[in-house]
């Protein structure tokens, strides 16, 4: 799980955490940033939502004790998708279950992003990114 390991580098993760959600609330709870890149430059909530990690996305998208949440509009750079927000990357990737756990945390399924302009559900679509399309 890319996300885990996007903690586990700095140590903040044990296997004896039952939840990755819990893990990822009670890290932004004690000031974690909650919109840390991968190594690729994709934001930890796109790489949840496209791993279909609801319990993470949930944990990003409502944030923790002080509000700190990730922001569902930030961009990703990842290898020329510079600018999908992580429903369209979601959707982009075909990820059923991100796009449900984002639509239901309040991700806009109408904006338009990029050169391309294409909201999510475009990208499904010229993806032929059926679960995606139905979610």
């Amino acid at each position: 799980n890319p996300f885990k390991d996007a903690f586990a580098e700095d140590g903040l993760v044990h296997e004896s955490i039952p939840s990755v959600g819990l893990a990822v609330r009670a890290l932004i709870n004690v000031g974690y940033d909650p919109n840390k890149r991968d190594d690729k430059g994709v934001p930890l909530l796109h790489r949840a939502a496209v791993d279909g990690n609801v319990q993470v996305v949930q944990s990003l998208a409502s944030g923790g004790l002080f509000e700190a949440k990730a922001d569902m509009e930030l961009a990703c750079e990842d290898e020329g998708w510079s600018e999908l927000t992580a429903l369209q990357y979601a959707a982009k990737h075909d990820a059923r279950e991100g796009v449900e756990a984002l639509l239901a945390a309040g991700a806009s399924k109408d904006l338009k992003r990029g050169k391309f302009g294409r909201t999510a559900l475009m990208w499904a679509a010229m993806k032929n990114a059926r679960g995606a399309v139905e979610a």
